[in-house]
């Protein structure tokens, strides 16, 4: 291997840089491609190989930056009520009550919340969501992720490209398919798969 090479390789796994088939996605590429328009939430970074992807098929795309709008916040002062993160979960989110999705892409970003923030977040998407509507996320196994969500994106259909952003410094949640469940009401877990390095993909339905 030339010297080149070697120091790129080098480069990429200091950033956690990987390509992996997802199960879920493909599941998900399945319903993207039946012949109607489809409404998608993508709660990531608008990173534009996503947005070329979802561009592809027929959709409206909404795309919420949750980790800046919500994740990235210090916890709220106002601790009225029960959670409260619900009040700054209606203001992170710009869609209006109205309307209704067919799919939601959480990426990885469940690693980086609470039980209080994902509670209050999927409280409000329920009402959100259609009878069968598809949650994709991504769990890691590890006890110690990056610091800030990763880059992640859909390379082609069923293949997921995964870049880390940031250092590992940060302590994993690691929260179990039942744990996830409690926190989402209304939704139920269809799929979970095991990925490569330490990750986990899992699709949930609604209703």
């Amino acid at each position: 291997m030339a010297i080149a090479s070697v120091q790129q390789a080098v480069t990429a796994n200091a950033l956690g840089k990987f390509d992996f088939r997802s199960p879920s996605l493909e599941i998900i590429c399945g319903h993207l491609a039946e012949p109607r328009k489809h409404s998608i939430l993508d709660l990531g970074t608008p990173f534009g190989a996503n947005i070329e992807f979802f561009s592809q098929v027929p959709c409206t795309l909404f795309v919420e930056d949750l980790y800046e709008s919500l994740i990235a916040l210090p916890p709220p002062e106002d601790c009225e009520g029960p959670n409260p993160y619900e009040r700054r979960v209606t203001q992170a989110l710009a869609h209006s009550a109205e309307t209704r999705f067919d799919l939601i892409f959480g990426w990885d970003l469940f690693n980086y919340m609470h039980c209080d923030q994902i509670h209050a977040l999927m409280k409000r998407l329920s009402g959100s969501c259609r009878s069968g509507t598809l949650l994709f996320i991504m769990i890691s196994t590890a006890p110690v992720i990056p610091e800030r969500p990763a880059k992640i994106t859909v390379a082609h259909e069923g293949l997921v490209s995964y870049e880390s952003t940031s250092a590992p410094g940060k302590s994993n949640p690691r929260y179990t398919p039942l744990a996830l469940e409690r926190m989402m009401p209304g939704f139920r877990l269809l799929h979970s798969f095991l990925l490569a390095e330490s990750m986990q993909d899992y699709l949930f339905s609604f209703g």
